[in-house]
C-alpha cells in the first residue's frame, strides 16, 4: 500500500517542487497536511516516516492527523505483529504509542523557536487485549521553560476502549533568549491588544468624568 502511495503521490511531488520549492517538505505539520489531501496520502506519510526512522516502519502506522496540538495515528493488526494470545504485540503497542507522541512533539518543537526536545523515558501500562485496528492519540503542549515534560498516549480500540495508555517524558531545552524575548512580546501584545487600549479609554473618560462631576459638585457647594 505504501509503495502503491508513493507512485500516485509522485507526479504531485514533482509539481510541488518545481512550484513552491522545499518548504512543504521541511516542516511535518505542512507536509503531513499536503500528503493528506492526496489519494492514499495517510500511506504516504507511513513511507516516508519509515524512510526517516526505519525501526517504526514494521508497524505500518497510518498517519491521520499530524500536527503541534494533535496527532492521531492507527495501526492494523498485521499478522507479524500479534503475539501468541492472538492480540496485537506490546512492543508494537509501545512502538506505536512512542511514535505518536514524537510526532506531536517534533510538529511543537518546529512551531516554537528555539526548542529543543527529546525523549528520555517511555512506559506503557496494558489495560486489556488489543485487537484489529488501533488508534493512538496525542495531545501536547510544550512549556515555555527548560524542564522534564510528559506526553500521555491513548491507544483505544474499534469500540473506543482503552487498551494501552503510553507516557513519554520529553527532556525539554528552551533557549534564555529565546524564551524572554518571547515573554517579551507576550506582554506587549497584551499591551497594545485593541480590546485593552479601549478598556483603558473607557477607565480614563470614567474617571475624567467622575473628577468632572466630582468638581461641579463643589462649585454649587461653594
Amino acid at each position: 500500500m505504501t509503495s502503491l502511495a508513493f507512485i500516485i503521490a509522485f507526479p504531485f511531488v514533482i509539481l510541488k517542487l518545481s512550484t513552491s520549492g522545499t518548504r512543504t517538505f521541511t516542516k511535518l505539520e505542512e507536509f503531513s497536511k499536503w500528503c493528506n489531501s492526496l489519494p492514499l496520502g495517510g500511506w504516504l506519510v507511513t513511507f516516508a516516516s519509515g524512510c526517516a526512522s526505519p525501526y517504526t516502519a514494521p508497524i505500518r502506522a497510518r498517519f491521520v492527523k499530524v500536527s503541534a496540538a494533535e496527532s492521531i495515528v492507527e495501526m492494523d493488526e498485521w499478522s507479524w505483529l500479534r503475539n501468541p494470545f492472538k492480540s496485537l504485540h506490546a512492543c508494537a503497542l509501545s512502538n506505536l504509542g512512542e511514535a505518536c507522541a514524537t510526532l506531536t512533539g517534533f510538529c511543537a518543537m518546529q512551531a516554537q523557536k528555539g526548542v529543543r526536545i527529546i525523549p528520555v523515558a517511555i512506559n506503557s501500562s496494558y489495560l486489556k487485549k488489543a485487537r484489529g485496528t488501533v488508534r493512538a492519540t496525542c495531545r501536547l503542549e510544550l512549556p515555555s521553560t527548560t524542564c522534564k515534560h510528559e506526553a500521555v498516549v491513548d491507544i483505544t480500540d474499534r469500540k473506543e476502549a482503552v487498551v494501552c495508555q503510553v507516557r513519554v517524558v520529553f527532556d525539554v531545552k528552551v533557549d534564555s533568549n529565546t524564551s524572554d524575548s518571547t515573554q517579551k512580546a507576550a506582554r506587549r501584545a497584551r499591551a497594545y491588544h485593541p480590546m485593552r487600549r479601549r478598556s483603558l479609554a473607557a477607565a480614563a473618560a470614567a474617571a475624567s468624568s467622575e473628577s468632572g462631576w466630582e468638581n461641579a459638585n463643589r462649585d454649587l457647594k461653594d
